[in-house]
């Protein structure tokens, strides 16, 4: 299927293609304006982990995808502030690095909680009752369809197609930054509050 056909990206390509990697350029001092700015986190946002993406990268616009990546796995999230940031670095436009990060599912503009529970609803998971799976985490989190992470930011509650994982089904997976994904099978609301409680303990 040709591009004319299929959805494009903001940034004029087809899919989550994997850009080429260029060599880090120079980075002159980071401007005062965009220093340690507050963002809604326990800990200010720190632009130098920003510049250390875009060094690994390179500031160009084919690295757009990678770098918000990047920025996602130590936030958890894109913050906002690393929009204009992010543009001034490479030369290109807010509203192109903002299209990019809200064209893709997987980039989130919302903070994540440390633990991001992915439940899955495909068919095989659906049938053998998923769903009471993620009202017991509702229940037990104090979340809902429309708030997905805990206050605390402990965690996120969201639902996937498939795990890939049908064979285990009910089936669901945790991932935390800095862990290998666990994947839980045949799981049932009673060791949904289990799971809770084994991984506050890790908070």
């Amino acid at each position: 299927m040709s591009c004319e056909t299929r959805k494009q990206s903001p940034d004029g390509v087809c899919g989550l293609a994997a850009p080429q990697m260029a060599g880090g350029p120079y980075f002159p001092e980071t401007p005062a304006k965009f220093r340690k700015r507050e963002v809604n986190m326990s800990t200010p946002f720190d632009y130098g982990v920003v510049d250390e993406v875009i060094t690994e990268w390179g500031a160009h616009p084919g690295a757009i995808i990678p770098i918000l990546q990047g920025v996602q796995e130590r936030y958890n999230y894109l913050p906002k502030a690393i929009f204009p940031y992010i543009a001034e670095k490479l030369k290109v436009s807010e509203a192109r690095i903002y299209g990019v990060a809200t064209f893709y599912e997987n980039f989130s503009l919302e903070p994540k909680g440390k633990f991001i529970i992915k439940v899955c609803d495909g068919t095989a998971c659906h049938v053998r009752k998923s769903i009471p799976n993620l009202e017991q985490f509702y229940k037990d989190l104090g979340l809902s369809e429309k708030k997905v992470t805990t206050d605390d930011l402990g965690f996120t509650v969201q639902t996937v197609a498939c795990l890939g994982a049908c064979s285990l089904a009910p089936a669901l997976m945790v991932s935390t930054s800095g862990a290998q994904d666990k994947v839980y099978a045949n799981v049932s609301p009673t060791q949904v509050s289990h799971i809770i409680s084994e991984l506050r303990t890790q908070q």
